[in-house]
């Protein structure tokens, strides 16, 4: 294709070195059912027949899993998707204490806290509740419960596993990310291999493109990196210059950064000798 629109040419295949090429590369695909809900590229659903915690898990659809929760602002989530499943006092959630630790029953990383006060308290169940009213504590809040109490649930699974009974929801601990990552439209992205840890010695580039007219905007719900980590915002494709950079200085999950353009390009880098502190971050993205 010649830089006149709509114009091609011959050329000599295998012969012949393009400064440039476009792919076309096939869209992720969620197929959730009547109930469940989309998010993060798989089906989150409330269920409101009481089960114990181990019957809940084990009846989650799809091979999915009791949710686990990673940023304040996915526990808000949840928590409006149970009170708007007409859900009241608590439901159960994902997590339960094993040997004294913590662990979300999906494998993936304990990052975030949202404990009411005095808890956890295994004294009263190893197993955890969202609490859903105000009565004791803060909306939200998770508490410690028995395992073999009875109430709501919620659960998510991968909307793009075939078969999610014999593939493991949680990331690749050895995941890496291509050189370069095109994302149009609206959405949420993240770091490799979030919401584990980052795998060290490589640099991704992200390109947010927007709608024409519309200026790209991006915002940080969940962000945890330690030494050795960068994160760089540049303002169109062409730009050297970052306009905003990070590291271990969090952005607020209240803020957001808007590029004059309706381009943002993310460049990431974890290239530091040792393997970095952290477990990455989550972004989402809209023009404004």
């Amino acid at each position: 294709m010649t830089r006149e629109r709509d114009k091609w040419i011959e050329h000599s295949c295998g012969k012949e070195k393009d400064d440039c090429w476009i792919c076309r590369v096939k869209a992720k695909t969620i197929d959730c059912s009547e109930g469940e809900r989309e998010y993060k590229g798989g089906c989150a659903s409330v269920h409101t027949i009481p089960l114990d915690s181990h019957s809940a898990e084990v009846s989650c659809p799809g091979g999915g899993h009791l949710v686990s929760i990673h940023s304040s602002t996915e526990n808000d989530l949840y928590k409006k998707f149970a009170l708007d499943s007409g859900v009241s006092g608590t439901i159960n959630i994902g997590g339960q204490f094993t040997n004294g630790k913590f662990e979300w029953n999906d494998g993936t990383n304990f990052n975030v806290n949202q404990w009411a006060n005095s808890f956890p308290n295994t004294i009263f169940g190893n197993c955890v509740q969202m609490l859903l009213d105000s009565e004791f504590e803060t909306q939200g809040q998770w508490t410690n419960i028995d395992c073999a109490v009875k109430q709501p649930y919620i659960c998510f699974r991968d909307g793009s596993v075939v078969d999610p009974t014999s593939v493991p929801i949680h990331p690749k601990t050895d995941a890496k990310c291509p050189p370069i990552q095109y994302f149009t439209g609206s959405g949420t992205i993240f770091s490799p291999n979030y919401p584990l840890s980052i795998p060290g010695q490589q640099t991704c580039e992200y390109v947010l493109g927007t709608s024409d007219g519309t200026r790209a905007n991006v915002k940080f719900p969940s962000y945890n990196c330690g030494p050795g980590t960068f994160l760089s915002l540049y303002d169109g494709l062409n730009t050297n210059q970052p306009f905003a950079t990070f590291s271990t200085d969090a952005p607020s999950p209240n803020d957001s950064y808007s590029a004059n353009s309706n381009v943002i390009k993310i460049v990431f880098s974890a290239n530091g000798t040792t393997a970095p502190e952290g477990t990455g971050w989550e972004a989402e993205f809209t023009g404004i």
